[in-house]
């Protein structure tokens, strides 16, 4: 199965547009764009265009005619087909509009709206933004809470949930636990329920702000209690902003209003003081839009997973004067806006903005657009947040990205140079099953970490990583040590399709983003903490309180309806003769295998089981719906 992939946080902005850099990826298909676009407007009332809708397309390889939206009575071909799946959302009502078509658009169908057939009547408590899923401790229990000593780290865990630690691993907890990131048909990229990250921590620490960029929502968790909806309707991936004293917390929203005579949009920056607390609106902004493309590689789709679109995380910052922020989509540019909207400053060519912990100062990548990559960088420059005044730190053309030390006096820098390529090997099936572009050239650089002193001088060598980029660097409170997000190249799974190795091993070298803990000093050891995970933020508290998200997820199951295994391709669920790890296996289901749910659920050895009979020999068992493994949830079991 040949997968073309849009990351799709790329729906925060309005106009989809292939990067200049981006030379391989596949052309927008305009004329079915356009008619999705039209299509959704009558359902609307009102026209749609590029400007007034965020839409995303995707192209896929559907497993039959359905094009992955069955119609009820219809009859439909087993072999697969190529086509388009293209979402539309209006800025102006939240709505989400799915279409499927082929890709001669001779097949063009309305599959869902906000999740569910357009025909269908809404349940009452449908909304027009979709409902946040807010992690609720069981109702049946008190909740437990675990306590996380100094330093604290968030991150994003290899299943897409959040997850809090605290010194030396554990303890740990997982504040989220639907996320459900996956890999669906043994492919390179993943899909998700939920894509959590760009965590922003209090000055105290004591409470951590996050978005999720499918829902457009902002979630908070406090000392002590369950993460919690903050705000809808949030421009993701733009982080939220804390006021210097912490009392507020501030958002970006769109508002769908045009800056007449360009290509921007009028952003509305709202605060509020918590979850539940009315927001008030305290500035507002132009913004640039016109990101997107298709046809990521897979490190280049995980590391812009981990670092934002473009390798260039956006800012927003609020300030005595206003608030400083990206002034488009592509975060390059840096403008201060005063609260009554006026342009106090503005840094056209600067990128990468990462503030200072006590946030008077920035670190930014300075540099002109043009080159290879849509823009040459140059040097390492101290941004003034007051002023706009900047001040050179470090010059070097490989300078990749930025970080700080918990206290301020220490700056780090990465460099990226190329180290090797490979070629992909045109003939090899396997790589236009599980690449979005192939052949091509894939590339492994050597990425260096370095430290220098903030007020200027001389950078030291710190560690030097083996990969394909760095997202993020962040200093550990109360010591020298910093963590490193650093991607892996596709260089071992390129060689091993080149070599005719089988797909199970193949995939096993699918290039993910881990988190490296670098220890300075003599003999600087380096040692990988967490596998498959991003986003790395420290928390300046000394202790936080958590309430873990209950590792039992919701379920989609209905007695009378079908199921499908959906265990690795590697593992099978057990089918037993009662609902009980210790009764007798009556068979053992591999991936794929359809059942019809026929009882249950019942809840025994703290698993949730039903009663299956499966359709193609008719044993009946009880097997569970989930599992967990490393702390991981994995759902066995989902609706057909």
């Amino acid at each position: 199965m040949k997968r073309w992939h849009l990351l799709v946080w790329l729906i925060a902005f309005a106009i989809l547009l292939p990067l200049a850099s981006i030379t391989s990826a596949q052309s927008e298909p305009t004329a079915l764009v356009d008619r999705a676009l039209a299509a959704a407007g009558e359902r609307e009332g009102h026209p749609l265009d590029r400007i007034s809708a965020n839409y995303t397309w995707d192209q896929l390889v559907f497993p039959d005619s359905s094009y992955g939206c069955p119609q009820p009575g219809g009859v439909y071909t087993q072999n697969t087909v190529s086509g388009y799946k293209i979402t539309v959302s209006p800025l102006n009502s939240g709505n989400l509009y799915d279409f499927r078509a082929s890709m001669d658009g001779a097949v063009f169908l309305l599959c869902t709206i906000n999740g569910i057939a357009p025909d269908s009547k809404p349940d009452a408590s449908q909304t027009a933004v979709p409902p946040a899923t807010v992690v609720v401790p069981p109702t049946n229990a008190a909740p437990s809470t675990a306590t996380i000593n100094a330093p604290i780290l968030a991150y994003v865990g290899s299943d897409g949930n959040v997850v809090l630690r605290g010194k030396e691993v554990s303890p740990s907890a997982t504040i989220t636990s639907d996320a459900d990131r996956r890999f669906e048909g043994q492919v390179f990229y993943p899909s998700a329920t939920h894509d959590y990250g760009r965590f922003r921590w209090s000055p105290d620490g004591t409470r951590l702000v996050f978005t999720d960029v499918r829902t457009q929502q902002a979630f908070i968790v406090s000392n002590g209690q369950a993460a919690q909806l903050l705000a809808s309707n949030v421009l993701v991936l733009m982080p939220l902003a804390w006021s210097a004293q912490g009392s507020e917390v501030a958002y970006a929203v769109p508002t769908g209003q045009n800056v007449p005579n360009t290509p921007e949009i009028v952003v509305q920056v709202q605060a509020i003081a918590g979850a539940g607390a009315a927001p008030r609106v305290v500035g507002s902004f132009s913004f640039g839009q016109g990101c997107g493309g298709g046809g990521y590689s897979p490190a280049l789709a995980a590391y812009y997973t981990d670092a934002g679109y473009g390798g260039n995380s956006l800012a927003l910052v609020w300030t005595n004067n206003g608030f400083v922020h990206s002034t488009n989509c592509t975060g390059v540019g840096i403008r201060l806006t005063s609260f009554d909207g006026t342009t106090v400053w503005e840094l056209p060519n600067v990128k990468n903005l990462t503030l200072s912990p006590n946030g008077s100062l920035a670190v930014a990548l300075s540099g002109s657009q043009g080159g290879n990559t849509g823009f040459t960088i140059d040097s390492a420059v101290l941004v003034n947040l007051e002023t706009g005044q900047t001040t050179p730190l470090l010059q070097n053309a490989n300078l990749h990205a930025l970080g700080w030390s918990a206290d301020g006096t220490t700056v780090y820098a990465v460099t990226r140079e190329l180290a090797s390529s490979i070629d992909g090997n045109a003939n090899a099936a396997l790589g236009q099953q599980l690449f979005a572009v192939w052949p091509d050239t894939f590339s492994e650089y050597k990425l260096t970490l370095w430290s220098l002193p903030a007020s200027g001088g001389q950078p030291t060598q710190l560690a030097t990583f083996a990969g394909y980029a760095v997202g993020n660097v962040v200093g550990e409170p109360g010591s020298n040590r910093v963590i490193v997000s650093a991607t892996a190249s596709e260089l071992a799974a390129v060689q091993a399709i080149n070599a005719g190795s089988p797909i199970d091993q193949v995939i096993r070298l699918r290039p993910v983003t881990n988190l490296w803990l670098v220890s300075p000093g003599t003999g600087t050891s380096v040692e990988m903490i967490a596998g498959d995970a991003g986003s790395p933020s420290f928390s300046s508290a000394a202790q936080f309180n958590v309430i873990p998200a209950s590792p039992v997820l919701a379920t989609d199951l209905i007695v009378g309806s079908k199921a499908v295994v959906n265990v690795e391709a590697e593992d099978a669920l057990n089918l037993r003769e009662s609902p009980s790890t210790t009764a007798s296996i009556v068979s053992v289901l591999q991936r794929g295998d359809v059942v019809t749910v026929i009882a249950g659920p019942q809840v025994v050895n703290g698993l949730r089981w039903w009663q299956l009979r499966v359709d193609a020999t008719g044993t009946v068992g009880w097997a569970v719906d989930q599992v967990v493994e490393n702390g991981i949830t994995q759902q066995t079991l989902v609706p057909q």
